[in-house]
């Protein structure tokens, strides 16, 4: 059973998680909706008697989520090149070789992360540029993941 706390803010599984004193529970329907609105855009706030509602508003537009779509597939394109604990350390080797004057092969392969990653910012950026010629219908169905243009990242 899946409940939901106004006090966290979230749902719970009954026997995977510790259940809030505020938890009350909610339909498999219930929750698949909520997850649904969620993923258009909209808030989960919390209404009468704690019990979980789709925030006032208006659904993301089509495009605004296909921009979405593209963020989150360069960042997993990024995370795979380097995640973020090496590139907050290449960061660091960059500045030193920087200040030092001299490229260490450390610095030097820091360098080649930092270029293939600017090469999928350039890309992502590139492809949600493209995304203005959609239609809605075609950016309801755009799958980031398999354009072309992130094989000139590579």
């Amino acid at each position: 059973m899946i409940f939901w706390s106004a006090s966290r803010r979230g749902f719970f599984h009954a026997g995977v998680h510790h259940l809030p004193d505020d938890a009350v529970p909610i339909s498999d329907k219930r929750h698949r909706d909520l997850l649904a609105a969620n993923a258009r855009g909209r808030a989960i706030v919390s209404g009468s008697a704690g019990r979980p509602r789709v925030a006032p508003g208006e659904d993301i537009a089509p495009a605004a989520r296909a921009v979405q779509r593209v963020k989150a597939e360069a960042r997993r394109r990024i995370l795979a090149i380097a995640p973020l604990h090496r590139q907050s350390n290449d960061n660091a080797l960059l500045a030193i070789a920087a200040f030092a004057g001299y490229m260490s092969e450390e610095a030097a392969a820091a360098l080649d992360r930092r270029t293939r990653i600017d090469a999928v910012r350039a890309v992502s950026n590139a492809i949600e540029a493209q995304l203005a010629t959609l239609s809605p219908a075609q950016l309801v169905d755009f799958d980031p993941s398999t354009h072309p243009l992130w094989e000139t990242a590579a």
